[in-house]
């Protein structure tokens, strides 16, 4: 079974790159480590441009709080949500909601 663990590390003078952390996973065939340094220029480096960021078009429900839109099923969980481009929604039809529904870009997970 994996097993893994988080770590920091601090300076006593404030400098660049002097405070971090990272995590490190063992399996039974490998040691993978990652430091939080790294996990920084790797986000950086696939960061979404203004025009590709995914949207999902939002609703706020009073019993459910905040709804997502799917094309197929409505407002339902972020899970369903239908992603659109900036382009496509700006060329999406009306939806009709009790809130007025606004778009939100997207959450993104990254392993």
């Amino acid at each position: 079974m994996p097993t893994g663990f988080a770590y920091a590390f601090t300076c006593s003078k404030l400098r660049p790159d002097e405070l971090g952390g990272g995590y490190v996973i063992v399996t039974q065939d490998d040691v993978l480590f990652r430091s939080t340094s790294h996990m920084l220029d790797r986000e950086l480096q696939h960061a979404v441009s203004e025009d590709d960021r995914p949207l999902v078009l939002t609703t706020r429900d009073a019993e459910d709080g905040l709804l997502f839109w799917n094309n197929e099923t409505g407002f339902g969980r972020l899970a369903d949500a239908t992603v659109f481009t900036p382009r496509e929604a700006a060329n999406a039809p009306a939806v009709i909601a009790a809130d007025e529904p606004e778009w939100l870009t997207a959450p993104r997970w990254s392993l």
